[in-house]
């Protein structure tokens, strides 16, 4: 039988978005696709591409990954972008803004996909933002739980009353536009606790210590992503919060904060302007009613929460575990890169 060498180009291959997108999916995808082999790429060079069937590039931007696609399709060899962000509509606000600012940037984008025998995206809306450059069609594959390593059918133990966020100094601006709301509903209800890990939003924590005292608020640090799936196993919170600022670069976010809270029990406060997040188990606001609907979810029966949690699982479990979404991918591969 005839072996494929998929050739991964990924940045950090344990971050994050790699886990999602990357390294993360390819592993279980050649469990289940017996002639596939994946191979991560280190260094440009002839030699490596000679060895290869095919390549896959996350998140290309800078010149480097242009020279690689260059150097892919002078062998001939098919290649396969995929983007998870808008990376034409990175805000003032984000720490990574001088990354993708420049023209010379987006014309290097535009360029690579203009060449990607398939370009691959998260949600709808950025196949409308990476489509405008490609003759081919932008295939949508959704980001998934990972059911190889995690135990999707363990029964979920009981839940505390702990409102989490999770997030990085990326979601400064996201805070601005709920944090008094959220100060308000949160200290007139001492008996929550108020979960937040990585970037500790200070406009919003110290308010809280001040009245309700240091035991009402949880500070954790960023940690590996497997360690943090343990870690939200373990805080077990019944009220997961998502502050967007409606725009452009959010709306080409997915939903992963979604998967992650009802994988932990926790029912989800989202923007209802982001149409990424009409899914089961999330409770929508707007602008101006945030106030209304996180009391409302501090307020919500457990009964009805708990309802409200299996729905969002058991959407989950029929469509967005990573061994239901990975037929994409194949399909990918066996339709656009020659497998």
């Amino acid at each position: 039988m005839s072996i494929y060498n998929l050739g991964i180009a990924c940045g950090q291959p344990g971050d994050a978005t790699n886990f999602y997108r990357a390294m993360g999916p390819f592993g279980p995808l050649r469990k289940m696709t017996k002639s596939l082999t994946i191979s991560a790429i280190k260094e440009l060079h002839w030699a490596v591409l000679k060895e290869l069937d095919g390549v896959f590039m996350h998140r290309p931007f800078m010149s480097k990954h242009l020279e690689l696609c260059n150097m892919i399709k002078a062998h001939k060899k098919p290649l396969w972008l995929d983007y998870d962000d808008n990376l034409f509509e990175v805000g003032l606000d984000n720490p990574t803004f001088q990354d993708y600012a420049s023209t010379r940037t987006k014309e290097t984008i535009v360029e690579m996909i203009s060449m990607a025998d398939i370009v691959t995206v998260t949600n709808p809306f950025l196949a409308q933002v990476y489509g405008r450059f490609t003759k081919n069609k932008v295939v949508v594959i959704p980001n998934a739980l990972d059911d190889d390593i995690l135990d999707v059918d363990a029964p979920l133990g009981p839940t505390k009353p702990i409102v989490f966020w999770r997030g990085g100094n990326t979601h400064a601006k996201d805070w601005s536009t709920v944090a008094d709301d959220y100060v308000q509903v949160a200290t007139s209800n001492p008996t929550w606790k108020y979960a937040f890990m990585g970037y500790q939003p200070w406009n919003v924590m110290e308010p809280i210590v001040k009245k309700l005292g240091n035991q009402s608020v949880i500070a954790l640090g960023g940690c590996d992503i497997m360690r943090y799936f343990g870690a939200i196993k373990d805080l077990a919170p019944r009220i997961m919060v998502v502050p967007l600022f409606p725009g452009n670069f959010n709306a080409s976010k997915s939903n992963i904060a979604w998967l992650e809270g009802i994988y932990a029990g926790a029912v989800v406060i989202a923007p209802d302007k982001l149409e990424e997040w009409d899914k089961p188990g999330v409770l929508r606001y707007d602008t101006g009613n945030f106030a209304a609907v996180f009391r409302a979810a501090l307020e919500m029966p457990e009964e009805q929460r708990q309802d409200m949690r299996e729905k969002g699982w058991h959407h989950i479990k029929s469509n967005l575990l990573l061994s239901v979404v990975n037929r994409g991918r194949r399909g990918v591969l066996e339709r656009y890169m020659g497998l």
